[in-house]
């Protein structure tokens, strides 16, 4: 199982979480609107590397996906944890894969 999980850094409080068989790209653009509606539109995000949440890393031209086209439109600072960091994201979940 893999876990969404969007959080308010500043109270640590889940906004939003969910678990999915497999994550997509559909599946983490479809999971942002919740907490946005219900909280309000963040300042700024901070999401692993996985190409579901961020292409910066692909090697090719890259370009936006769903998620950072969204976050963009929103005015939404992206900030992505470092590669090989992926404990900066998933420290809170204890999803760590170790």
């Amino acid at each position: 199982m893999e876990i969404i999980s969007w959080l308010d850094d500043g109270s640590c409080h889940a906004l939003h979480v969910t678990a999915h068989h497999r994550m997509t790209g559909p599946i983490v653009l479809a999971s942002f609107p919740e907490p946005i509606a219900q909280y309000r539109i963040p300042a700024f995000t901070l999401t692993e590397n996985g190409m579901v949440c961020t292409t910066r890393l692909s090697g090719g031209k890259g370009g936006r996906n769903g998620l950072a086209a969204d976050l963009w439109k929103l005015n939404v600072i992206r900030k992505n944890s470092r590669p090989n960091h992926t404990t900066t994201c998933e420290r809170w979940s204890g999803s760590s894969r170790r």
